[in-house]
C-alpha cells in the first residue's frame, strides 16, 4: 500500500508525539482518514474509541488490520478506557471519534430521565470542561509514552462553537485546550471534490496554514498533491 496519508501527516508535522485535534463539517472525511492512517501504521499498538455509529464497513477494516476497536457514550467511561490504554502502552496511536457525540449523548440521556431538554449552558459547560481535561490529561501522557492522539470533533459540536483565526465553529474544548494540543487541524471539501486537511495551529509556526490534498479511496489516485501557504 502506497502511504499516502502518512506521509501526509508526516509532511505536516503531525505524526507525534502529541494530540491532534481533527475537526470538521460532517462528510468531509474526518473518519476516513484517521481509519487510513491507523491503516498505515501497522505494528505499532493502536487503539480506536468511537462514540457514534460507525460504519461496519470502517470497523471492519480496523479490525482486519490489527487495530484495537471499543465503543463508550459517556464521556468519563471513554476517558477512562482511553486513560488506562494510553499508560498500559508505548509509541502507539490512539484516535477518539467523535468528542461531539458524548454532548449528544448526555443530552439524549438527560432528556430520557428528566423528560425534558436539557438547557444549553447545563450541558456545554460541565462537558466542554471534562473534554479540556481529558485533553490535558492525554497529551501529557502522550508526550511521555511517545503517543499519538487523535481527538475527532464536529465543526459545530454541541459542546460549543468560536470564533477563531477565521475557522468559525472550532470546537470551543478545542481552543481551551491548545496549550496540550500538538496541532489543530480542519477537514474541509473543496469545490472540486477534493478533501484538504489545513493545519490551523501548530507548536511549530512553519506548520501553520499548510495544506495537504487527502487522497479519496484507495486506487483512485496514485500520488498526494501538497502545497504549502507562504
Amino acid at each position: 500500500m502506497f502511504n499516502m496519508i502518512r506521509e501526509i501527516f508526516s509532511e505536516l508535522g503531525l505524526d507525534g508525539p502529541g494530540l491532534i485535534i481533527l475537526y470538521g463539517r460532517p462528510y468531509t472525511g474526518k473518519t476516513l482518514t484517521v481509519v487510513r492512517l491507523m491503516e498505515e501504521l501497522a505494528g505499532r499498538p493502536r487503539y480506536y474509541l468511537y462514540s457514534e455509529p460507525l460504519s461496519g464497513r470502517y470497523e471492519e477494516r480496523l479490525r482486519r488490520a490489527g487495530v484495537e476497536v471499543a465503543r463508550e457514550d459517556s464521556l468519563p467511561s471513554a476517558a477512562a478506557r482511553l486513560m488506562a490504554w494510553l499508560t498500559s502502552s508505548e509509541g502507539g496511536v490512539a484516535a477518539v471519534d467523535t468528542v461531539s457525540a458524548f454532548a449528544q449523548h448526555a443530552a439524549a440521556e438527560y432528556l430520557f430521565t428528566s423528560g425534558q431538554m436539557p438547557k444549553p449552558l447545563e450541558l456545554v459547560g460541565p462537558l466542554s470542561f471534562a473534554s479540556n481535561a481529558l485533553a490535558v490529561r492525554a497529551a501529557d501522557v502522550a508526550a511521555r509514552r511517545q503517543h499519538l492522539v487523535i481527538f475527532v470533533a464536529q465543526e459545530r459540536p454541541v459542546i460549543g462553537q468560536k470564533l477563531w483565526y477565521g475557522e468559525d465553529g472550532a470546537p470551543s474544548f478545542a481552543l481551551r485546550a491548545l496549550h496540550s494540543a500538538y496541532a489543530v487541524a480542519r477537514m474541509l471539501v473543496m469545490n472540486d471534490g477534493s478533501r484538504v486537511l489545513r493545519v490551523v495551529l501548530h507548536r511549530e509556526p512553519r506548520y501553520v496554514g499548510a495544506t495537504a490534498v487527502v487522497p479519496p479511496e484507495e486506487g483512485e489516485a496514485t500520488t498526494a498533491k501538497r502545497k504549502r501557504r507562504q
